[in-house]
């Protein structure tokens, strides 16, 4: 079974990555290569369709992106005075993607015609979490037997985001594969989206122990979105 695996394996990475076709014995098997694609050529008998020389059909339909991403954390402590500690952490997550898609109209169909119906798509969108949190603890003792924690806190998350994308067709050259040289009547997956969303919480708690040997604690939250 795994040298099946394997053979089937080879098989597909030379058809789509070396531009060769592997053809099929009747016992079900890839062992023998086809012969070698031409630029032009159709990948004929696999299986049974005219698949184009993926070569070929990337050249002439080529993409391109770009995404930068960023993430980072931040810590903070102070201590005053004894027994008080203030903490604070920041996170920020996001990005930014722009994305590029041609179709050049000097690409030849599998009828051997030219489609001379180029098109061009653009896309961006951004988006970016900040999260923060801010703690203030107090710890002290009454008498050596009284001992108390109190804490403070807040936390709040902000996630924005922005994204656009527009596609266009009709354009006749492949030098001028520009938005504005396409047809305006043929524009097409224009889409526009954002988002703002907030959150809040603020939390408290106490706890409280005689001589370590009995314990009470307490605590409080309240959360908002906006949301809801």
């Amino acid at each position: 079974l795994f040298a099946k695996w394997k053979t089937l394996d080879e098989f597909l990475l030379v058809k789509y990555i070396d531009g060769n076709i592997k053809r099929q014995n009747e016992d079900g098997s890839f062992k023998e290569f086809g012969e070698e694609l031409k630029y032009f050529d159709m990948a004929h008998g696999f299986p049974d369709d005219n698949t184009i020389n993926p070569y070929y059909y990337y050249e002439k339909y080529p993409t391109a992106s770009n995404d930068i991403a960023l993430a980072g954390n931040l810590y903070e402590e102070i201590k005053p005075f004894e027994g008080f500690t203030l903490k604070a952490v920041q996170a920020l997550d996001g990005y930014v993607y722009r994305g590029s898609a041609w179709a050049l109209p000097s690409f030849v169909q599998q009828n051997g015609e030219k489609q001379l119906n180029g098109q061009r798509a653009e896309s961006y969108s951004r988006r970016y979490q900040l999260t923060s949190t801010n703690t203030a603890e107090y710890k002290f003792s009454i008498d050596d037997l009284h001992n108390w924690v109190l804490l403070a806190g807040h936390e709040s998350i902000v996630t924005q985001s922005e994204g656009f994308g527009v596609g266009i067709s009709g354009i006749t050259d492949d030098r001028l594969m520009m938005l504005s040289a396409g047809i305006q009547e043929q524009l097409y997956l224009t889409s526009h989206s954002m988002g703002d969303v907030v959150y809040n919480s603020f939390f408290g708690r106490a706890s409280y122990n005689y001589d370590g040997k009995y314990h009470i604690d307490g605590s409080i939250r309240t959360d908002g979105s906006s949301l809801f």
